[in-house]
């Protein structure tokens, strides 16, 4: 059985953050929105469980007064802020640049 890209990199991205160092369990995907706007999140979250095969339950959506404030105990926050514009306010480089070091040099 041949694992496309996406399904590799979520897997080494599972075994480099799942457990964080203080030992806590950590949120890989969150999406947050407020609830003026939470049909946008449903849709961002069908996009990346469908079209990129990443499991829901590494999904995290979340309604919340101020979306866009960041949430660093995950490895991508995506929100959708108060006039519906999607943003990328956290995105924790250093995990995504271990996870793509693995890919950069193989032929998938």
């Amino acid at each position: 059985m041949r694992l496309d890209f996406n399904s590799l990199l979520l897997l080494f991205l599972l075994a480099l953050t799942i457990i964080s160092p203080n030992g806590s369990t950590r949120e890989i995907v969150v999406i947050t929105s407020s609830i003026e706007h939470q049909e946008t999140s449903n849709l961002i979250e069908k996009i990346i469980a469908n079209k990129l095969n990443i499991p829901k339950t590494l999904i995290n959506k979340k309604i919340i007064k101020n979306p866009c404030t960041p949430i660093t105990e995950s490895v991508i926050h995506i929100c959708v802020d108060q006039e519906g514009t999607i943003q990328f306010p956290y995105r924790n480089t250093a995990i995504l640049e271990r996870s793509f070091q693995v890919f950069r040099n193989k032929n998938l």
